[in-house]
């Protein structure tokens, strides 16, 4: 939705009859979600919650339980898909500074159980991948560090479909070896063509 509410893109009907396993869906932020959750019923989309991605969200507890109550109703009566965007920037699992790396874990796992208290089986997360880091051994240590935690993620959240959205990957090899090492049926790879 544009500013002013019209449809910016919408997928052509070609490529819906081709792809009834895609989904298409609309950002459903902290603003305008009624407007956006009648616009996604009328055209049959679904809905992403990215209400909770970054800002105050990440920080205030309080004003967290307060958009996932609102949105917990606003949502009660749409039967779409829905999906839950996770936090993402500066999120680093594979950080060497403990610190970071527990709250990263922290915020992830926190988004999850949010994401299916609204009904989202799907969740989007990024890796963090810098490539302007080279060296095999970062490498090699982000790629461990990612393939345990998301290992212990899906043990501990059986009904949780993981999907890893592109962001700065320079290749597919850092998804192809996580998927292959986790051989998990429930990660995916969300492609977002934007950050190509």
């Amino acid at each position: 939705l544009g500013r002013r509410g019209r449809l910016v893109i919408f997928p052509p009907p070609e490529i819906c009859a081709e792809a009834p396993d895609l989904e298409f869906l609309i950002p459903l932020g902290l603003e305008a979600r009624g407007e956006r959750i009648a616009f996604a019923r009328q055209h049959g989309l679904g809905v992403e919650i990215t209400a909770f991605l970054s800002g105050r969200p990440l920080n205030d507890p309080v004003f967290r339980s307060g958009v996932e109550r609102e949105l917990e109703a606003d949502l009660a009566a749409f039967m779409g898909p829905r999906t839950f965007h996770g936090a993402f920037l500066d999120l680093a699992v594979h950080s060497a500074d403990d610190a970071i790396a527990e709250l990263s874990k922290f915020r992830i796992e926190r988004d999850i159980v949010t994401a299916g208290r609204l009904g989202c089986r799907k969740i989007v997360f990024h890796l963090g991948f810098n490539p302007l880091i080279g060296g095999r051994r970062h490498r090699a240590n982000f790629l461990a560090c990612h393939a345990a935690f998301w290992s212990e993620i899906l043990a501990r959240h059986p009904d949780a479909e993981i999907c890893l959205e592109t962001q700065w990957e320079t290749d597919w090899t850092i998804f192809e070896t996580l998927f292959e090492s986790l051989g998990s049926s429930r990660l995916g790879v969300c492609l977002d063509v934007a950050h190509a």
